[in-house]
């Protein structure tokens, strides 16, 4: 059996966060960000968190709302990085 690639791993877990984002519950965006900060340095992740701060802005502009979901993206991907490497380094 062979695995998958961590490029369509990737692209799984982005897809996951879009439909998050999109139709589904705001957890799975959560969950999605998460998996990637744990694999993978995900810009992807950060690109999640934009989407949703962009989407979900109220309509006074970008300037009159905090961006949540991308500073929380940030805290998360920079967060996990000493985590990740203790994981990746004992695999």
């Amino acid at each position: 059996m062979s695995r998958l690639p961590t490029t369509s791993i990737r692209i799984v877990l982005f897809a996951l966060g879009l439909i998050g984002l999109l139709i589904g519950p705001w957890v799975l965006t959560l969950i999605a960000v998460v998996l990637l900060s744990l694999r993978f340095r995900a810009w992807e992740a950060l690109l999640l968190g934009l989407m949703t701060d962009l989407l979900w802005a109220p309509s006074g502009g970008f300037l009159h709302s905090f961006p949540f979901f991308t500073i929380g993206a940030i805290i998360i991907v920079w967060g996990l990085e000493p985590l990740r490497r203790q994981l990746l380094s004992s695999a």
